[in-house]
């Protein structure tokens, strides 16, 4: 039976599925790829903030607790001056600049979290787990381009690589390095996690089913 190794893009997972207004059940998806296939590990890669909320160390620690490696960097912080985004410009043709230099300091400038190193560590277990012959197929969890290189690469090795991703966020260029594309929305109602008010009025049909038995 092939070995088979999963890593997952969490930023890019989670990016998709607010756009599709969903939440992903994590253990629901490393099943779905699974199948039938001998699975050594899956990878989770995801940054967070320092310190860490309770919220995400709890997540982390739900996904560890259901044998999926989590490996987070640090997020960093970067002041971005919005007088010269778009929003600034529309703005600037909208409103009088006098009106702009009042509220700049208020509105147009605002701090904002983005990651660093997590790209690097996916392909940095990527490319070595395939040089140390653990795995004979990966999955990319990711429709970002970035990993299109490392793919190629890997395949060189002589390793399949099937990558999953939403049609909302699969790059051009790592779609054509796969050797197998799984549109994760053609299976939502399989990976969808459920919503707590649906779980609490199961639990409560199942007490009143009881106490009529």
């Amino acid at each position: 039976m092939k070995n088979l190794m999963i890593f997952m893009d969490g930023s890019n997972i989670m990016k998709s599925a607010r756009y599709l207004g969903i939440k992903i059940d994590y253990i629901k998806l490393k099943d779905l790829l699974t199948k039938d296939r001998n699975l050594i590990r899956t990878f989770f890669f995801d940054g967070a903030p320092d310190p860490i909320p309770s919220s995400k160390q709890a997540f982390f620690d739900f996904l560890r607790l259901n044998e999926i490696t989590v490996i987070s960097k640090k997020v960093r912080k970067r002041n971005l001056n919005c007088i010269n985004c778009s929003l600034g410009r529309y703005l600037q043709k909208r409103y009088k600049i006098n009106f702009l230099n009042k509220i700049k300091s208020q509105i147009l400038i605002y701090e904002e979290e983005y990651q660093k190193g997590v790209d690097v560590a996916l392909v940095t277990e990527l490319l070595r787990m395939a040089r140390e012959n653990v795995y004979d197929t990966a999955i990319v969890v990711s429709g970002d381009n970035d990993f299109s290189n490392a793919i190629e690469c890997v395949k060189s090795m002589g390793k399949r690589v099937e990558v999953a991703s939403f049609k909302n966020s699969l790059g051009y260029d790592i779609k054509q390095t796969a050797d197998k594309l799984i549109f994760l929305d053609n299976y939502l109602n399989e990976i969808k996690k459920e919503k707590k008010q649906k779980l609490k009025n199961n639990k409560r049909s199942e007490i009143n089913n009881n106490r009529l038995r």
